[in-house]
């Protein structure tokens, strides 16, 4: 079932996962786990060919931990190799590195040199990420001397990848020729996945020759082949060359319609529930690995432990029978005893003090490395975020530019763009006001105020944009309250809260805004909600002032920076915010604040 999963690789994505998830059933049915292993690994292959990369890792996680239990390094390395791959197509090509060196170091003494091949391959790669060309096409000339048959496949992977490297330093007609010899064999082999990567990198060859409509034929073969193997990053990749290619040669209706078929598979493989996934997933496996490796610490002190004992035991049997004739010794032995257990004692309790400080620097790191991965996935959504509108506006002014589109079109085009435009604007706001405030550009300038004034402006701001959208906006607020705080900074909170609560409220919803005195040195103000609501679980991520990013109710995009910056500035004027939501009935922030004396006063 293994090798018949295998063997449809490059030709029905479908019929891969069936065989696989047999095998897998017949192994576990017999506990037999090193096939457990290779059929799990099979199904990593299916969900890399789907682009599901959560699903993939997952698999694959799965697959390297059986592979170990079962105590097969070879198919450990080949696992190592493929979750090398995974980091390599995200560019973290040091952890990429580190994976391929794992694999190497298992089959440093194995015989087989087509899978060292591979591996050459797979480094020649992490070379052209780094822009190393030269490095990366003597990597690849070493994958073709390691290859058992040079007119085979892996000659025939390695020629593509030449190829690819060559375009990238615009060698394209040679980089041409090595495509049609691999497109030949898998012409010949029947291997479709070959086919389809091949024709792909020969649209870019020829495109680099001039050759536009050439390309452009190579691809739509291309596209055809990705659609049957349900490809979608290559669809994505080869939509988006369509439709430069097609603007290029003033077919501007074909280079919209594939523009479409680009943003629909983009924003399918960067859906952040995947990236979310994904994350959680790297983090729980290396959660997992590192409690296996604690209990092998235990049992390996427990037995330790048990040995001393049984060892104590026996000395003491021992001094009992020798206590009888040589008493004096007895004494000296039990006086050298209590020292011993006294250097002991003293020896236990500083190797306690050390564990304990290494637990804390452990944990300390352990929290650092998390807070930069919360930073860097941050700053990924981010550029995508940013991206996506700036692109799509960029291919819009060129269509606009050749008058090639009709009205309807521009219309149906402008309307996606407005949504973008607004929360990207928004995004870049608070994206300024957070980095001033990380890098300490930004200094708390406190003053007694009339916060009622703040938040009519505030509803005043926003009285356009809830009507709009059919959302009533009112603000109940009786009295004067004036606090002391930095009212610049309250001004950020309050637009924030405001705009969460229109993002993530239907027509006919209604969000209002009170004020009261908490107790004789504390205002509390309130923004509340009769919207969507939130999960627990989300719930508990925002009261921990993490990063939580989900989708409006008109499809606003956010990335959950807004909702940092109101933690960070509401924290450094002293105040504090208190959270409630419940799904499907709404939610309610309440900062509270320092009472500052009247104004009049």
């Amino acid at each position: 079932m293994v090798v018949l999963s295998s063997d449809f690789y490059g030709t029905s994505a479908d019929s891969l996962l069936f065989y696989a998830q047999k095998a897998f059933a017949l192994s576990a049915k017999i506990n037999y786990i090193r096939g457990e292993a290779l059929a799990m690994r099979s199904k990593g292959d299916y969900y890399t060919l789907v682009g599901d990369l959560s699903e993939m890792l997952s698999s694959y996680q799965q697959a390297l931990t059986l592979a170990e239990r079962a105590g097969d390094t070879f198919l450990s390395a080949k696992v190592h190799r493929n979750l090398g791959q995974y980091y390599l197509n995200g560019n973290r090509t040091d952890d990429a590195l580190a994976q391929f060196l794992k694999a190497f170091q298992l089959v440093e003494h194995y015989p087989d040199s087509n899978f060292k091949a591979y591996l050459e391959v797979d480094m020649a790669a992490i070379y052209i990420l780094r822009d190393q060309y030269d490095s990366a096409m003597l990597r690849y000339q070493k994958a073709m001397d390691l290859a058992n048959d040079p007119n085979g496949y892996i000659a025939a992977f390695v020629r593509n990848d030449m190829g690819y490297t060559l375009v990238l330093m615009k060698q394209y007609e040679k980089a041409r020729e090595y495509h049609l010899v691999s497109l030949d064999y898998y012409k010949h082999t029947s291997d479709r996945l070959g086919q389809m990567n091949t024709l792909l990198m020969l649209g870019d060859a020829c495109a680099g020759l001039g050759q536009t409509q050439q390309a452009i034929a190579y691809n739509l073969q291309g596209l055809a082949l990705a659609k049957t193997l349900q490809n979608k990053q290559s669809i994505t990749d080869a939509s988006e060359q369509l439709s430069a290619w097609y603007a290029k040669e003033g077919d501007y209706k074909s280079s919209l319609q594939y523009l479409k078929m680009n943003k629909l598979y983009a924003d399918s493989l960067s859906n952040e529930s995947t990236r979310e996934k994904e994350y959680e997933l790297e983090t729980k496996f290396a959660y997992t690995r590192k409690e296996d490796s604690a209990k092998i610490v235990r049992a390996r002190e427990s037995l330790i432990a048990e040995q001393k004992i049984e060892r104590l035991k026996l000395q003491a049997g021992v001094a009992v029978l020798v206590s009888v004739l040589l008493g004096i010794l007895v004494l000296v032995l039990f006086y050298n005893r209590k020292v011993k257990q006294e250097s002991n004692r003293i020896l236990a309790t500083k190797n306690q003090e050390i564990s304990l400080q290494k637990a804390a620097i452990e944990d300390h790191a352990e929290r650092l490395r998390l807070s930069n991965r919360d930073k860097d996935r941050l700053f990924s959504i981010i550029a995508h975020d940013l991206n996506g509108p700036l692109g799509s506006l960029k291919s819009l002014l060129d269509l606009l530019k050749e008058n090639e589109l009709t009205e309807e079109e521009a219309a149906d085009i402008l309307r996606h763009l407005s949504v973008d435009v607004n929360s990207t604007s928004e995004l870049v706001q608070n994206l300024l006001y957070w980095a001033r405030s990380q890098l300490g550009g930004i200094v708390v300038k406190p003053r007694v105020f009339e916060m009622t004034e703040v938040l009519e402006e505030i509803v005043h701001l926003f009285t356009r944009q809830a009507s709009a959208k059919g959302i009533h906006l009112v603000s109940d607020i009786k009295g004067s309250f004036p606090v002391y705080a930095d009212s610049n900074m309250m001004q950020v909170v309050f637009r924030n809260l405001v705009s969460n609560a229109l993002k993530f409220c239907h027509k006919g919803d209604t969000i209002t805004i009170t004020a009261r005195r908490k107790s004789a040195t504390i205002d509390e103000f309130c923004v509340t909600d009769t919207g969507t609501g939130m999960t627990a679980d989300v719930l508990a991520k925002v009261r921990n002032g993490e990063s939580v990013t989900t989708f409006g109710t008109a499809s606003e995009k956010g990335t959950g920076l807004g909702l940092l910056l109101c933690w960070d500035f509401i924290e450094k004027n002293a105040g504090t915010m208190h959270i409630d939501s419940e799904e499907g009935k709404g939610s309610c922030f309440c900062v509270s604040l320092n009472h500052g004396t009247p104004l009049d006063a």
